[in-house]
């Protein structure tokens, strides 16, 4: 259950800005090959934009969208002031990673930035205490040819994938 917050579908949403979606295609790419789906032309799909203000939060939940090859969840921070809202990523029922979105170093408002989900893992926005976050929500999927290839648990698999992206050079992990 997600609180205090709002959200836009797709199709209320209207992008002037082409270099957008190719900043997002690039960066799938890049994450295609993270995933082990090197030169594979992975699909994303906005499928929310999300606003949560002050007390703003949503409990533990899970992506589980495999069965339509949706591997993971892409979720965008765009450049937000706020306080509180951190994101937790839980595996096997314990805290694997938080992500403050550039909190911590006082950036969170000057530049957008990106955490991606595992299908198979769970996660939780901790409390807004003040301010705005502002989301995209993207689903990352194989092409239609291969859905039969995203398995329920991809476990293994994520785990690696986690070594692997804490060891990315950092300008990477950032779109301007």
């Amino acid at each position: 259950n997600s609180t205090l917050g709002g959200q836009l579908r797709p199709y209320q949403l209207d992008f002037k800005n082409t270099a957008w979606q190719i900043g997002i295609d690039k960066l799938v790419e890049i994450l295609a090959g993270q995933l082990g789906h090197k030169g594979v032309a992975m699909q994303s799909h906005l499928s929310k934009f999300l606003i949560h203000g002050e007390g703003g939060s949503f409990m533990k939940r899970q992506v589980n969208k495999t069965g339509n090859g949706v591997i993971a969840t892409l979720v965008i921070q765009l450049p937000s002031l706020y306080e509180g809202g951190d994101l937790v990523v839980y595996r096997g029922g314990l805290e694997k990673r938080r992500h403050d979105f550039g909190k911590a170093k006082g950036i969170e408002s000057f530049l957008p930035h990106y955490v991606v989900i595992f299908a198979d893992a769970d996660y939780e926005l901790e409390k807004v205490t003040q301010g705005y976050r502002l989301t995209m929500i993207y689903s990352i999927q194989l092409p239609p040819s291969m859905h039969h290839l995203a398995r329920p648990s991809i476990k293994p698999a994520s785990e690696d994938l986690a070594g692997v992206i804490n060891t990315l050079d950092p300008d990477v992990l950032h779109y301007s």
